[in-house]
């Protein structure tokens, strides 16, 4: 299969009051080549630094960031700039991006589900992404949990 049809598919599975849980499955075609995971912020207004961002569709590209290195940029989000897939473990690392793992699993003593081996996941994604970028779809999936009013 050609690059041009490799996509990311980010399903939003579970809010858990901080942070949004998902599913990442890096697709050619319909063929998952890697299923992963994923952490985000809670839902709060789009506003830059502390809220995921809208399901949607978004183009994603390579990225060398100041602050994470090499990484992803989400492009062309609404009211917002320099979204990232970055590594880190815990829903405090996200600021406003999205977090790769390899697993959910508990890395600290705070209770909160993180994303163990980041960047192993990330490094995953990176190798998948083909050099002029690809598609990334989010959306929640049909039995999406809240902790804010349970099934949405």
């Amino acid at each position: 299969m050609s690059d041009s049809n490799r996509h990311i598919d980010l399903w939003r599975i579970r809010e858990t009051g901080v942070s949004n849980l998902g599913y990442l499955h890096l697709l050619e075609g319909t063929k998952t080549v890697h299923s992963l995971v994923s952490i985000e912020p809670t839902e709060l207004f789009n506003l830059p630094e502390i809220s995921c961002i809208k399901e949607g569709e978004y183009s994603v590209e390579h990225h060398v960031s100041p602050t994470f290195g090499k990484c992803l940029l989400v492009k062309d989000v609404e009211g917002r700039s320099h979204v990232l897939f970055h590594t880190g473990n815990f829903f405090e690392n996200t600021k406003a991006c999205i977090l790769p793992g390899v697993y959910f699993g508990y890395a600290n003593k705070d209770a909160q589900i993180d994303a163990i081996e980041s960047k192993v996941a990330l490094d995953k994604i990176l190798a998948f992404v083909p050099a002029a970028g690809c598609k990334l779809t989010i959306k929640k999936v049909d039995n999406f949990q809240s902790v804010f009013g349970g099934q949405q």
